[in-house]
């Protein structure tokens, strides 16, 4: 058991499994050794809850999300912060790195999702489309264009639709309907060519990623879903 000092929103293993981030609602986050149970780094600089964390590949960045509009870049061995990334004007809900690393998308309640550069924290995109709060942003792993920040990204939002996106240009591939509710978790297959989302109406989907077609779908969950992962 992990006694965090703030209500936990979310949590990010290590890649290595060594390491929990938990993300706290007083703007801070804790990386814990999973071993022993102690905090080995708090990482501090937000002025607002954070929301969400993912680590790089490698293990040497984390990028984290807040309530105070802004993402960070953080050194995922000692804890320095490297960049914020400043451009979104509500509560980013998610962000995610790359396959490679280089590049970090977020979603907010702006109704947009962004795609920045880590080496120089620039902003590449603003992906516009939906019709409510971006909930979710994740990129799919199946190419090796997504190592060099290219390849695709999938979104869900509070308008209830999923949307597949090309990371290079942020054209619009795919817009995934069938939800009735918001759309609160969107990713890809390890090989990319499917989709899994978890939506408030109580329901998880699976798509085919390359058509859109639905695959699968498991209705009468007895609560919202909040979040669904790939095995």
């Amino acid at each position: 058991t992990l006694g965090a000092p703030s209500p936990i929103s979310a949590v990010a293993f290590s890649p290595a499994g060594t390491h929990l981030l938990t993300c706290c609602g007083d703007g801070h986050c804790l990386i814990w050794n999973v071993e022993s149970g102690d905090v080995e780094m708090v990482l501090s600089g937000h002025a607002g809850g954070v929301c969400a964390a993912d680590w790089s590949d490698d293990g040497q960045l984390i990028v984290t999300a807040s309530a105070d509009h802004t993402a960070k870049l953080w050194h995922g061995v000692f804890g320095q912060c490297m960049e914020t990334l400043r451009g979104h004007r509500a509560v980013l809900r998610a962000a995610s790195f790359s396959r490679g690393g280089g590049r970090v998308a977020t979603s907010s309640w702006d109704r947009t999702a962004k795609v920045w550069d880590v080496a120089s924290g620039v902003c590449l995109l603003t992906l516009r489309g939906h019709g409510g709060e971006v909930l979710s942003v994740a990129w799919c792993p199946d190419s090796e264009e997504d190592a060099r920040g290219s390849g695709r990204l999938a979104t869900g939002s509070a308008d209830g639709l999923a949307k597949v996106w090309r990371a290079e240009d942020g054209q619009l591939l795919l817009t995934l309907e069938g939800h009735t509710g918001a759309v609160r978790s969107a990713c890809f297959s390890g090989d990319g060519r499917a989709l899994l989302t978890a939506s408030s109406d109580g329901s998880a989907r699976i798509w085919d990623a390359a058509t859109g077609r639905t695959c699968w779908s498991l209705a009468g969950l007895p609560d919202k879903a909040t979040s669904a992962a790939f095995v």
